[in-house]
């Protein structure tokens, strides 16, 4: 593994992290009229159904998804499991190793992305020399990589489900119903509204601070899809599944390559 490859491929993972965690949340105290969503046709009785799918996601705390990221250009697909809640955010998930630029350090056709307890795991060829010799993952510190204060903020915003920034244009009665519309064969009912970011992820990276949120129901009350797209980027999150507490595993400690600096680690070629 070259050290400039393993320090180029951390920007990229940590601007999926970014990605995956600061478009969906915003504290519930927030209550400031959005102009865009003003614009759309409000309905109460949307908000109302709006802010009992936020609700009933509360009551969960994972979900088996398939995430698709896109911005400037490229995408990432990510398929597997999100957690949120109080016990910590995280995923564990598989992404084509092309997606991520990590052509050169993963061979296969999947490679399996795990992110807790601050830290983000990302599978690699096994090291075939030196003292680290066999060791098939690389690991980030999301403090190291961006800093105590996002880490912090990100850690906050976990304990909310992935649609929670909804529930504020619920509250206000500023959810717009788009219509019935089929999603991967699935019967739904499309809602829409401008939602605010985290504040503190917009002032730390740069990031729009509001943004189209777009949600399909299904049948049984619980998302079917939810894309937020705030004009820079676009997140499409395709649920499968829901459930309760699940964890992540943490690779062995024997296994693991720690990149501390992502600038100038050096390890093994492989």
């Amino acid at each position: 593994m070259r050290p400039s490859t393993a320090a180029r491929c951390a920007g990229v993972l940590t601007a999926v992290l970014v990605a995956a965690g600061c478009g969906t949340h915003h504290p519930r105290t927030e209550s400031r009229v959005t102009p865009g969503t003003r614009a759309a046709t409000a309905d109460t009785a949307a908000s109302r159904t709006v802010a009992a799918v936020v609700a009933r996601m509360d009551t969960k705390s994972s979900s088996r998804l398939v995430e698709t990221q896109r911005r400037d250009g490229r995408t990432v697909t990510m398929a597997g499991w999100q957690v949120w809640g109080r016990t910590g955010r995280g995923f564990d998930v598989m992404v084509p190793p092309a997606d991520l630029g990590f052509q050169s350090l993963n061979h296969s056709d999947r490679m399996e992305m795990r992110s807790t307890g601050g830290n983000l795991y990302a599978s690699i060829d096994p090291v075939t020399r030196g003292a680290l010799k066999g060791r098939h993952w690389l690991r980030y510190s999301e403090a190291a990589a961006d800093g105590s204060d996002l880490t912090d903020a990100m850690d906050k915003a976990g304990e909310r489900s992935p649609i929670d920034a909804l529930g504020v244009p619920a509250a206000a009665g500023r959810v717009a119903l788009i219509g019935r519309e089929t999603v991967d064969g699935k019967p739904t009912v499309h809602y829409r509204a401008t939602v605010a970011a985290d504040p503190r992820v917009v002032a730390l990276k740069q990031v729009p601070a509001t943004a189209q949120a777009d949600l399909w129901v299904g049948r049984d009350g619980y998302p079917v899809r939810y894309v937020w797209d705030d004009g820079q980027q676009r997140n499409t999150l395709d649920f499968q599944s829901f459930g309760g507490t699940r964890v992540i595993r943490i690779p062995h400690a024997s296994d693991v390559v720690e990149m501390r600096d992502k600038a100038t680690t050096s390890t093994p070629t492989t």
